[in-house]
Parts: structure tokens; sequence; C-alpha cells
């Protein structure tokens, strides 16, 4: 969890971040919500 918060960070740089780690997502950027848990592509799941 903490990696991929780290990269987000990174990509987000400039941003300041909001973590609500209960709901595993940001309360402040929608956009940093997408990189969580983004679609994968055609063809490959989980």
């Amino acid at each position: 969890e903490i990696g991929l918060l780290g990269m987000i960070a990174i990509q987000r740089s400039g941003v300041r971040l909001e973590w609500d780690d209960k709901a595993m997502r940001f309360t402040n950027d929608d956009a940093a919500n997408k990189l969580v848990n983004p679609p994968y592509h055609s063809g490959w799941k989980i």
C-alpha cells in the first residue's frame, strides 16, 4: 500500500493528497483515486 501511495504522490506532484485508509481512497483527488484501482486492459482480469 505504501509503495502505491508513493508512486501516486510522485505522479500527482504539486497536489496535496489526503488518504482515507479505511476507505482505501483519496478524499480530495478523483484523478489520484483512478490510479489506486485502474481499469484492466481488455482481456485481463483478476
